[in-house]
């Protein structure tokens, strides 16, 4: 084997150590080094907010927003609203819904919140007596710039394995209007993009990926050098 055979043996086999290891850091980023719900809310612009122990809530017109979701089930994450005291279920976002977007309903009566991790069949309710661990799997803060804006984060996992941060689904709920006999609270469910409030979660995801990202422009600055040097090697040849 020639020099120059040699030496692009050796950077192919550096590149594919320098992915498995960027990975690798990806994987391991993801399980553990997350960021906190208070973190994330910070990072979108909530700062004024006061935790509060809320299962249920009043009727009305609501909007929804679908802020961020830090979890390996993401796309099989589902939310829905229920009314209470029924087995009634609207959904409100499904997996393949991606943040940043924003859907509206109406409840005639008091409800609560549903969250569903279809593949793993996770259920977790608001009301955390119909939770079959008996844990709150949601934490919610209010917003107190807009005491009608509730922020509210899910946890996937059931109590046996679970890491209580909160960030694996994190949403706003926020009333917009009160209860109309004019909507079907279990008609459609309609969705809108959020431009602004999209530049806000980029952000943050800049923020929490930077390491991710700088280990992976040091591995492509590292193969444009090797390869730059092989040329410059045959050049001479």
């Amino acid at each position: 084997m020639n020099k120059n055979l040699k030496f692009l043996a050796s950077v192919l086999l550096l590149l594919t150590l320098t992915t498995l290891m960027v990975s690798s850091f990806n994987l391991a980023k993801v399980e553990g080094a997350e960021p906190t719900l208070e973190e994330v809310l910070k990072g979108l612009g909530f700062t004024n907010l006061t935790r509060v122990d809320l299962q249920t809530f009043p009727p009305g017109t609501y909007e929804v927003t679908l802020y961020a979701e830090h979890a390996g089930y993401r796309d099989y994450n589902e939310l829905s609203w229920y009314p209470i005291g029924t087995d009634d279920f609207y959904l409100i976002f499904k997996g393949s819904d991606k943040p940043v977007i924003n859907k509206t309903f109406t409840a005639e009566s008091e409800f609560g919140l549903f969250f569903n991790v279809t593949h793993k069949g996770h259920k977790y309710y608001s009301e955390i007596n119909k939770n079959f661990d008996g844990k709150w799997h949601h934490r919610v803060y209010q917003n107190l710039d807009d005491p009608s804006m509730y922020l509210i984060g899910w946890e996937n996992l059931p109590a046996s394995h679970s890491d209580w941060d909160y960030q694996d689904m994190v949403i706003s709920l926020k009333k917009i209007g009160g209860s109309s006999p004019l909507r079907n609270p279990a008609g459609p469910v309609g969705g809108t993009l959020l431009p602004v409030n999209k530049l806000k979660v980029a952000l943050v995801l800049v923020e929490v990926n930077a390491p991710f990202m700088l280990a992976s422009a040091a591995s492509i600055l590292f193969v444009a050098s090797a390869v730059e040097k092989l040329r410059k090697r045959r050049k001479k040849g």
